[in-house]
């Protein structure tokens, strides 16, 4: 459980990052594809 956290605050990171760099498109991507995928697999 320790390590789903941690991956989804490096994904947020990740796209924070991509974020900050103006590629707005891929940041949302990050947050929907992997972020998104990562809790579906917490909760089941």
């Amino acid at each position: 459980m320790r390590v789903a956290l941690a991956l989804i605050a490096t994904m947020l990171s990740l796209a924070g990052i991509y974020g900050m760099l103006g590629v707005h498109v891929i940041a949302v991507f990050q947050l929907l594809i992997y972020v998104g995928a990562v809790m579906v697999f917490m909760v089941s």
